[in-house]
């Protein structure tokens, strides 16, 4: 009876071990710097209107580029993954079409469609070890104005877009919104557009079975919900952003 308990619990060990080490590579495999990041990486130190965000959304794009300009020089792409993933930055940039003449048939007006893109990169405790993880989302709006007036006639209702998010295999996603609202200025001169979402992460029970047959079918588990996110932008009345910030204070 002895050995008998002896040998089980050796084996409760051995699969333990076993199942940590597949989970640990998983984990490592989630931490690889991605194309994605190494784009975002040019176009921050190109000067491609790219800007680096404390995580509580102070601006720090100069003291990013300077400081850690040695890194991007020398390709150093695990250096400014960690950098980033450590201190929590943001990662934001816009596009703005230009304005079109006469909306709707309206003479003298403009109409723009702004969007303001977030890119996360974060870590936090999922399951069974920290998780890395990846999350670009959009925020946008569409905007008239009434041309060399400084007045913002009408807008859009606002959207949310998740256009990507990775954290490697054997899991699913998807973006759990809290809000998504706009305010236009009683005088019609500016329009503050906010939004508020987290990530629910939902892995896969049969991973290991996964990984050995490509036929198997993903059964879901449990679900965790990241941190939330809070995304947001100002625009004038002539439909350029005068402010952008981020948030992932708890």
């Amino acid at each position: 009876m002895k050995k008998l308990l002896t040998w089980v619990l050796m084996m409760g060990l051995l699969f333990v071990q076993a199942f940590s080490d597949d989970v640990f590579a998983q984990n490592n495999d989630a931490m690889e710097v991605s194309d994605r990041f190494k784009e975002i990486c040019e176009n921050i130190f190109e000067g491609e209107g790219y800007m680096v965000l404390t995580h509580d959304g102070v601006d720090i794009t100069g003291f990013f580029t300077k400081e850690y300009e040695n890194f991007y020089e020398g390709r150093d792409f695990d250096s400014l993954w960690n950098t980033v993933l450590r201190e929590r930055y943001i990662i934001t940039w816009a596009t703005i079409t230009p304005g079109q003449d006469e909306p709707a048939g309206a003479r003298g007006y403009l109409l723009f469609h702004i969007t303001q893109y977030y890119y996360w990169l974060r870590s936090e405790n999922m399951f069974f070890l920290n998780q890395s993880y990846e999350a670009l989302v959009s925020l946008s709006i569409d905007v008239t104005t009434l041309d060399g007036y400084n007045y913002i006639q009408s807008v859009s209702s606002p959207v949310l877009t998740l256009i990507h998010f990775g954290i490697g295999a054997y899991y699913e996603h998807q973006m759990d919104v809290d809000y998504v609202t706009s305010y236009l200025a009683s005088d019609h001169t500016s329009l503050s557009v906010y939004s508020r979402y987290r990530f629910a992460v939902t892995i896969y029970t049969n991973w290991f079975e996964l990984m050995d047959d490509a036929w198997a079918q993903p059964e879901l588990g449990e679900t965790k919900y990241t941190q939330y996110f809070f995304s947001a932008f100002v625009v004038n009345g002539n439909g350029n952003i005068t402010y952008c910030t981020g948030d992932d204070t708890p």
